[in-house]
């Protein structure tokens, strides 16, 4: 069993002057000036698990098998703003106020496969291939409980596969080299 505390703090400058802008269709400039800070923060527990299994079908010889499951968080924490006097009417007006804020988010599941076999008395050869399952992370959504609308920031991580060989070498009963 997997328990894990996930803690995240994301920030981001809010180009208020062009929102401004866009949404009266009045010549606002968008400078700096209209330029609001975002900074929200949350954390959350979650449980996962791992089952793994590892035999041995020759003397020098040993195959593994594992597996360790999505967990998936749901960060609760809040937001904060600050934003310039000039613009506040039009934070306000869009519901960009201090507030409650969740997500979720999970982290991949992982299988993994392995190979030990002992060539020698000094000498072993070691393989591995593992696959995580990024493509579940499609999206990055925060929803407010002010009312504005979710930040969505889209992701679509794509899987990943790792592959590693490597070997060890027995010098004597105290010293061991491992190359990977």
């Amino acid at each position: 069993m997997n328990i894990q505390y996930a803690e995240a703090t994301l920030s981001n400058m809010v180009d208020l002057g062009t929102a401004g802008f866009i949404a009266t269709i009045l010549p606002v400039t968008a400078s700096q000036n209209f330029d609001a800070f975002a900074e929200l923060k949350g954390n959350a527990w979650a449980l996962g698990w791992n089952l793994g299994i590892l035999f041995e079908p020759a003397k020098d010889t040993r195959i593994g098998l594992s597996f360790r499951s999505k967990t998936s968080f749901k960060l609760e924490g809040n937001v904060k703003y600050d934003v310039p006097a000039t613009v506040q009417p039009l934070a306000t007006a869009n519901k960009m106020v201090n507030g409650d804020v969740t997500a979720n988010i999970s982290l991949p599941a992982i299988a993994s496969f392995s190979v030990y076999h002992k060539a020698t008395e000094k000498l072993a050869l070691m393989a591995d291939i593992s696959a995580t399952g990024w493509s579940d992370f499609r999206e990055l959504r925060i929803k407010f409980k002010s009312g504005q609308a979710d930040s969505v920031t889209t992701e679509n991580w794509r899987n990943t596969l790792k592959t590693s060989v490597g070997a060890s070498y027995y010098a004597d009963d105290k010293k061991t080299f491992f190359i990977k």
